[in-house]
């Protein structure tokens, strides 16, 4: 029972949902702990002279580049109080907390659906192998009275009260097979996917 309960910690698609959302919240950290950084930007802009492109007439376009005829810039910023970006962080280690805390309650909530529906399944499981027992024993009983009955040793009251006995053992045997399957299914629902 233990190696299903592991295997549907691993492949419960709720698990998975919120595995999801836990590593989304990592990266959405990691961008909002970069936003925490200053900006540094170079900029290069070469100046040159020429007219400007005219597809029509015959004038020849000229570019001409001065030497020592650049602009080179640096900005650097860092605002000072970063109030906006440490409050969405903040914002994103609670939702990291709160999707931690999901994943742990639905973890123990899978682990105890699979626990409950697997120890159902096992007291059906006994329950069917009694019951056909008893079905078997009845089989018995009533062939047994057939023939007292053959012999004259019985009556047709007792021989149709081995058979309904018969009867109604394999009706609830029937029913317990059925309900033996849907359990089944429902622990493969609970495992969260197909066990096979």
């Amino acid at each position: 029972m233990q190696a299903l309960v592991n295997l549907a910690s691993q492949i419960h698609p709720e698990l998975a949902k919120t595995r999801a959302k836990l590593n989304q919240l990592g990266i959405e950290r990691r961008l909002l702990s970069n936003k925490l950084l200053p900006k540094l930007s170079v900029d290069y802009n070469l100046l040159r002279t020429g007219q400007p492109f005219q597809p029509e007439g015959d004038m020849q376009w000229t570019n001409t580049y001065f030497a020592n005829n650049y602009k080179l810039g640096l900005s650097f910023e860092y605002p000072l109080l970063l109030r906006q970006e440490r409050s969405k962080l903040q914002l994103n280690q609670l939702k990291r907390r709160e999707a931690e805390l999901d994943l742990q309650q639905d973890t123990r909530e899978v682990q105890t659906t699979v626990r409950t529906v697997a120890n159902d399944w096992e007291a059906l499981r006994e329950q069917l192998r009694v019951q056909e027992q008893v079905v078997e024993n009845s089989q018995k009983l009533r062939n047994g009275e057939q023939i007292r009955f053959e012999n004259g040793e019985s009556s047709v009251f007792l021989l149709n009260s081995r058979e309904a006995s018969l009867v109604s053992g394999r009706i609830k045997l029937a029913e317990l097979q059925a309900k033996y399957a849907q359990t089944q299914a429902t622990l493969r629902w609970a495992a969260g996917g197909d066990l096979e």
